[in-house]
């Protein structure tokens, strides 16, 4: 799944900067993944439009730490899986 392996490699760079302070770069990261995703999911189905896509994927994610719209798609046990925020 797509989204697995892109938080794996999100999470990686959010270990390898964690001794430093980036927060506002993480805050564009996190703007440029989103940006990228959309960008892929029009082209998957075939030039759909942002607000179909975001009534499709955009889902609430609600943990105890935050409660955030979140792009995520349904597993094959069920459960959400959100992309990672730096």
């Amino acid at each position: 799944m797509r989204f697995k392996s892109l938080n794996r490699v999100i999470r990686g760079w959010g270990n390898y900067y964690r001794h430093v302070s980036f927060k506002h770069e993480a805050h564009k990261l996190d703007f440029w993944i989103n940006e990228r995703v959309l960008i892929w999911l029009q082209s998957k189905h075939d030039g759909k439009g942002v607000r179909w896509i975001l009534r499709q994927y955009r889902h609430r994610e609600v943990t105890d730490q935050y409660n955030r719209w979140n792009l995520g798609v349904q597993g094959s046990n069920g459960e959400m899986i959100f992309i990672t925020k730096l």
